[in-house]
């Protein structure tokens, strides 16, 4: 979802994607240069963000998403691994 979102909408050409395990929680971090957006507007509209927020909250894990005009987004998804 987080791929898809990128490439239909933040008008990138660069995408980070970092996954870890740390102290029994899988973390997951994903940055691109893109465009940027409006936060509150986009989750109430959609694009996946409020699917993938619950999907996360369903496993008890956390989402936080940072995203400036012109600046990029960054997706950060923490769930507990075990």
């Amino acid at each position: 979802e987080i791929c898809s979102n990128i490439a239909k909408h933040s008008q990138a050409d660069r995408i980070s994607i970092h996954l870890k395990e740390e102290k029994k929680r899988i973390i997951l971090k994903a940055s691109d240069n893109g465009i940027g957006f409006d936060q509150s507007k986009k989750l109430q509209k959609g694009f996946g963000l409020e699917n993938m927020k619950r999907r996360v909250e369903d496993l008890g894990g956390n989402l936080e998403i940072e995203s400036k005009s012109n600046q990029g987004t960054q997706i950060l998804i923490r769930i507990p691994s075990g």
